[in-house]
């Protein structure tokens, strides 16, 4: 039992850490807020991603969404992932380099 919860413990400090705010600057951003207005508060990023084009129906009208990512870096030891869905921050999670090996850390 004791294996189990070590390797749990393990397991979920490996994961990037999720949040629903994130401090930029003086500008606060959370889940929910526009692509433009994240971009606006947070400046340049340091990488952009179409991750997925989804179609849903709903009341028989076809809906569109994309999920894109966003990627800021602080100083290179903090990488920041913001996934958006149709346009509005869904997910904030972080990957610290000297925790983890990350493709986005090399």
């Amino acid at each position: 039992m004791k294996k189990i919860l070590i390797i749990s413990l393990y397991c979920l400090i490996s994961l990037p850490s999720l949040a629903d705010s994130l401090r930029c600057g003086n500008d606060l951003i959370k889940t929910g807020d526009s692509k433009g207005t994240v971009i606006a508060k947070c400046g340049p990023l340091y990488n952009e991603a179409q991750i997925n084009y989804s179609k849903k129906y709903q009341s028989n009208q076809a809906i569109y969404t994309t999920t894109e990512e966003l990627t800021y870096k602080d100083n290179g030891k903090i990488y920041y992932l913001l996934t958006f869905e149709g346009g509005k921050l869904a997910h904030i999670a972080f990957q610290r380099c000297n925790q983890n090996p990350s493709p986005l850390c090399d």
